[in-house]
Formats: C-alpha cells, structure tokens, sequence
C-alpha cells in the first residue's frame, strides 16, 4: 500500500485504518503523511486536517469512525483501506469524503485485505446492492405518491410568536 502512495508523488491520499497499531505501522512506511487520531488534542486534529484540506499534507491517516463523515475532500482522488470492517456505512461514508459532488476525477479506492477477509468484501458488497436496491425502491414509491396527488401545499401560518432568551438577545 505505501508504494502506491510513494508512486504517485503529487496525488494527495486518504489511508483508512481501523486501530492505532495499524497506524503506528502506517506512519512509519509513510513518514511525510499527517495523521489524526481519537487520543490527539483538538487543536493537533484541526492542524492536520486543515494541512491536508490545503495541499500543505499530500497524505493523511486517520480512521472511518474519525475523519468518515462531514468532510468535504474533492481535491484527493485516491484512498486506501487498510483492511475492513463489515460496516457499509462506514465504507461508503469515507468514499464520499473525496468522492462527492465537486469531484471533477474518478476516485480510486484500494482495499488492502489479509488472507480470509475477503468474506467482508462480499458482505460490503452485498450491503451495497441492498442499498440500491432501496434507493430505488423509495423512488418509485415516491413517484407512485406523486401520481396520485399525495404531495399537497399547504401555507404556513404561524400560531405562535417565538421569543429570544435575554442572553442571547442581549448580543
């Protein structure tokens, strides 16, 4: 994995990993990358994040559970899983951190896997299809509804006059 982060020199990349001991082992084959862990003080997660937002930090590791949701990345187009967990949302959570509206190339995501991890592949990949298949589901459903007129507009008349506490007011 650290030689397809090493080949691309001016590519910036998200490392995904699920414990520090794999990103202990992360940062020691990666040594330019920044990183962001649970145990850091806030301010250290905000340098590092705003270091990699930037282009000041080419490559950045951190975990799913951390960095997976809220971030918008479309300037890194690369990112590697160092091994997986049967979450789909956390797998699809961290994909969409690079690869979401404003992305203007293909997101690459390479999944690094032990031997016999490849079951998870198949559950993530099943928990996709499921996904799918739901959006599609809901879409016809709302289609259906708006065929027959459930969707009505109605004004909105407020009924009661909501006030400001003092302390907020007072500023």
């Amino acid at each position: 994995m650290a030689a397809l982060v090493l080949a691309e020199a001016a590519e910036p990349w998200v490392v995904w990993c699920d414990t520090d001991y794999e990103a202990d082992a992360l940062r020691a084959r990666l040594p330019e990358a920044v990183e962001v862990r649970g145990s850091m003080p806030a301010e250290r997660k905000e340098e590092a994040l705003a270091a990699f937002a930037d282009g000041e930090a080419r490559v950045l590791i951190t975990k799913p559970a951390i960095c997976g949701y809220g971030l918008n990345w479309q300037h890194c187009a690369r990112m590697a899983f160092v091994g997986r967990s049967f979450s789909y949302e956390a797998w699809y959570q961290a994909v969409r951190r690079c690869w979401r509206f404003g992305q203007a190339r293909p997101v690459e995501a390479h999944v690094i896997m032990a031997e016999g991890e490849d079951q998870i592949g198949r559950v993530i990949d099943r928990k996709a299809e499921d996904h799918a298949a739901m959006k599609a589901a809901m879409a016809r459903a709302m289609r259906r509804a708006m065929e027959r007129g459930a969707a009505t507009r109605a004004p909105y008349e407020p009924k009661h006059e909501g006030k400001l506490p003092a302390w907020l007011s007072a500023a």
